[in-house]
C-alpha cells in the first residue's frame, strides 16, 4: 500500500525484540526510508542468512496496525 513490492515472505527462527528492518550494506537508506514508510522504529544490518540484495521485514506483536 506504501509502494514497496514484498517478493517473499517467510517465518523468522529465532528471538526479534521488535519489529525491524535489516538492510545490506548498500541498501541502508532504503532500509531507513522503509522502516519509516512502516512505522517501525528500529533498523538493523542484515544478519545470519538473510538475503544480501534486499530488504528483510520481521514483524513481531509489536508491528504497527
Amino acid at each position: 500500500g506504501v509502494g514497496w513490492a514484498v517478493v517473499g515472505e517467510d517465518n523468522w527462527q529465532g528471538l526479534i525484540p521488535t519489529s525491524t528492518v535489516y538492510f545490506p550494506p548498500r541498501l541502508e537508506a532504503a532500509g531507513k526510508q522503509l522502516a519509516l514508510d512502516l512505522g517501525i522504529g528500529r533498523t538493523a544490518p542484515a544478519v545470519g542468512v538473510m538475503k544480501r540484495d534486499r530488504l528483510t521485514v520481521i514483524l513481531t506483536a509489536d508491528a504497527p496496525r
